[in-house]
């Protein structure tokens, strides 16, 4: 199935839906938001997150604004900007490049074309690239995205064979140079963050009614899975309450991260974030991104960088 082309603005641009079909180029239909406190404040309870308001308050005591939890609009992103209408399709990869915070009660515009397409080990990608900037200010780009979906598997089915061979936290931290006595800043020093359970209520609050795979156990299992799964970006939002907690507002404005999803989210687990300090070089601190369940399964992989440091 692929989605109908609608109509595009006054200049003749043509935005066509992605979700079965993606072609390099496609625009995608800009998505307006009101990013008022009750957006604000359903994301926040959505993730669980129960520092930010904390967060906030310190923020705007210290700095004289307020701030928007970093990956508010990564459900948008994906569900509104992109569609959400192929049968069945996981997520692949994120990236999130911060350049200044989302203020609540601003209004903001989601934007972006398809950059990518195509096939790995059989199952076939596509990358899109969303820019949000004030509506009344398109060059002033807040968050910059990259976002990576799987579409099209063999057979229309997940291949289970990826789950008999999960990776192990310990490894990844061994094989990123973590060294547990080492403090921070210093290269292979580790911080970790909350955890948090993601049960299918928290899965069911955060994906909202009609979510496929993430509430639907019927849907899930016709795609090859053996249930609902966790939606990729609970965890990317886990690691970005880690990073706010270690650089504050400076990572909203001049932070990075960039996650691999390797591994599905059993309904029931309970995750954690980790860093791993890299290196600190030309002004760039570079870290190593995971995050895990609590029994030691990597779920995630990735990086995060922050401009300036110091």
């Amino acid at each position: 199935m692929t989605l109908s082309q609608v109509p595009g603005n006054d200049e003749g641009v043509v935005y066509a839906g992605v979700q079965n079909n993606p072609t390099i180029g496609d625009k995608l239909q800009p998505v307006d938001i009101v990013a008022d406190e009750e957006f604000v404040r359903d994301y926040v309870n959505a993730t669980g997150d129960e520092t930010f308001w904390a967060f906030r308050a310190s923020t705007r005591a210290r700095h004289g604004i307020d701030v928007s939890p970093l990956t508010m609009f990564d459900r948008d992103i994906g569900a509104r900007l992109v569609g959400i209408s192929a049968r069945f399709g996981l997520h692949a990869k994120q990236e999130f490049t911060f350049n200044g915070p989302v203020t609540p009660g601003g209004a903001y515009r989601l934007a972006g074309e398809v950059v990518n397409v195509f096939e790995k080990r059989g199952i076939e990608y596509f990358t899109t690239r969303c820019y949000c900037h004030p509506i009344d200010e398109p060059d002033n780009v807040l968050l910059d995205s990259l976002y990576t979906r799987a579409y099209k598997f063999p057979q229309n089915q997940y291949p289970q064979s990826r789950e008999d061979r999960r990776a192990r936290l310990s490894d990844w931290l061994q094989a990123s140079g973590g060294r547990a006595r080492e403090t921070f800043p210093h290269p292979g020093a580790i911080v970790e963050g909350r955890t948090r359970l993601l049960d299918q209520a928290r899965l069911n609050l955060y994906s909202g009614p009609g979510s496929g795979a993430h509430t639907d156990n019927l849907l899930a299992r016709q795609g090859g899975l053996r249930g609902t799964v966790g939606q990729a970006l609970m965890l990317t939002e886990l690691e970005s309450e880690l990073y706010r907690d270690l650089f504050g507002i400076d990572f909203y404005r001049k932070g990075a991260m960039r996650s691999s999803f390797i591994a599905t989210i059993p309904v029931g687990v309970e995750v954690r974030a980790a860093t791993v300090v890299e290196s600190v070089a030309d002004g760039v601190l570079t870290l190593r991104s995971a995050v895990a369940s609590t029994s030691g399964d990597l779920l995630s992989v990735g990086t995060a960088t922050i401009r300036d440091w110091l």
